[in-house]
C-alpha cells in the first residue's frame, strides 16, 4: 500500500496498518488520513495511537499530539511523548508554548521525569520567567522525591520539608496528600529539635492547595503548648491568603489569649496585615498589638524565612 496512490481511501475493509507505515507519512493530511482510517474501522490501539503521537509531533502537528496526549493513560510512553513535544518547542525558540505544555501536562497528572525539566528551565530562562522556573524547580523536587521512594532511600525530615513546600508552590495537593501518608507511615527521626517541622509544612501546603478546613484540623489537633509561631503564622497566612480575613484575624487575636509564651515574627504581623486589609472592621485593640510587636521586628531587621518556603 502506498501513499501516492491513495488507495487506503477506497478500502472498505479494515487496513492492515502498522507502525513502520505509520512513521513513512510525510505531510500532516497522510497522517490524518490513517487516524480517521484507524478511527471509522474501530482498530486504533494503544500502540497505534503511540506512534500517531510521535509522527504528529516529528511533522510539528502539535494540536493533534495534543489531542490524543489528552485521552493517553499515564504510562513512560506517554511521558515520552510529552517530553518530545516540549522540546520540539524548545529547539524552535517557542519558550512560551513550551512551558504551556509542561503546565498542560501538570494540569492533566502527567508526572514530568528528569528528561522534562532541562527544557523547561531553557524556556524559562529564554523569556526571563522566574514564576515558571520557580514553579518547575519545585515541581522537580516532587519528581524526585518519587523517584528517591522508587530507588529505596529513605528521606528524612528535611527532605519531607522541602518536597511538601514544593507541593505548596505548584498546588500539587494529591503529592502532598502522599507525601503526608508517608509521613504518617514512616515517621522521621527528629533531628533538629523542632517537633513540628514536618506538620506545619503540612498545614501550610494544605493551606495553599485551598485545603483550609484540613489545615485547620491538623492546627487544631496540637494544643497550644504544642504550638510555635510558624505554627500559628501558616494558619493565619491560609486564611488571609485566601481571603477569610475575619478568621484570619481571630486566630491572630486567639495567639494572645491562649498562648502567652510564644510572641508573633515578621512573618506573622505581614500576614495579620494582609487579613487587615481585607477586613472591613479591626479592633483597635489588635491593631494596637500588631503595631506593638511590628515596630521591633521592622527596627531589628528580621528576614529569615522560617516557614522553609
Amino acid at each position: 500500500m502506498q501513499f501516492w496512490d491513495l488507495s487506503i481511501v477506497k478500502l472498505s475493509e479494515p487496513p492492515e496498518i502498522t507502525p513502520p507505515f505509520i512513521h513513512k507519512c510525510k505531510t500532516i493530511s497522510q497522517v490524518k488520513l490513517i487516524h480517521g482510517k484507524l478511527l471509522s474501522f474501530g482498530i486504533l490501539t494503544l500502540n497505534l495511537t503511540s506512534h500517531l503521537i510521535s509522527t504528529y509531533i516529528s511533522l510539528r502537528c502539535s494540536p493533534a499530539a495534543v489531542s490524543l496526549l489528552r485521552r493517553f493513560p499515564p504510562s513512560d510512553a506517554g511521558v515520552y511523548h510529552w517530553n518530545s513535544l516540549i522540546r520540539v518547542y524548545g529547539d524552535n525558540g517557542r519558550a512560551g508554548e513550551c512551558l504551556s505544555s509542561f503546565c498542560l501536562m501538570h494540569s492533566l497528572s502527567w508526572t514530568p521525569d528528569n528528561y522534562t525539566f532541562p527544557f523547561v528551565f531553557k524556556a524559562c530562562g529564554e523569556i526571563a520567567s522566574i514564576r515558571g522556573g520557580a514553579s518547575a524547580h519545585a515541581l522537580s523536587r516532587v519528581t524526585g522525591f518519587t523517584q528517591m521512594l522508587s530507588s529505596g532511600v529513605k528521606p528524612n525530615e528535611v527532605t519531607l520539608i522541602s518536597v511538601l513546600s514544593g507541593c505548596a508552590s505548584v498546588g500539587a495537593l494529591m503529592h502532598g496528600k502522599e507525601i503526608h501518608c508517608y509521613a504518617i507511615k514512616h515517621p522521621c527521626k527528629n533531628v533538629h529539635g523542632d517537633d513540628n517541622m514536618v506538620i506545619n509544612q503540612l498545614i501550610d501546603m494544605y493551606a495553599k492547595c485551598k485545603e483550609v478546613e484540613v489545615a485547620r484540623a491538623m492546627f487544631d489537633s496540637l494544643s497550644p503548648m504544642e504550638r510555635d509561631v510558624v505554627t500559628w503564622t501558616v494558619m493565619i497566612g491560609g486564611y488571609s491568603q485566601h481571603g477569610d480575613a475575619n478568621k484570619a484575624l481571630k486566630l491572630f487575636s486567639e495567639m494572645f489569649e491562649q498562648d502567652y509564651r510564644t510572641r508573633p515574627n515578621a512573618f506573622t504581623i505581614s500576614c495579620a496585615l494582609v487579613a487587615f486589609e481585607g477586613s472591613a472592621k479591626m479592633s483597635d485593640n489588635l491593631m494596637d498589638k500588631v503595631t506593638a510587636f511590628g515596630e521591633p521586628l521592622k527596627i531589628g531587621g528580621e528576614q529569615q524565612n522560617q516557614l522553609g518556603t
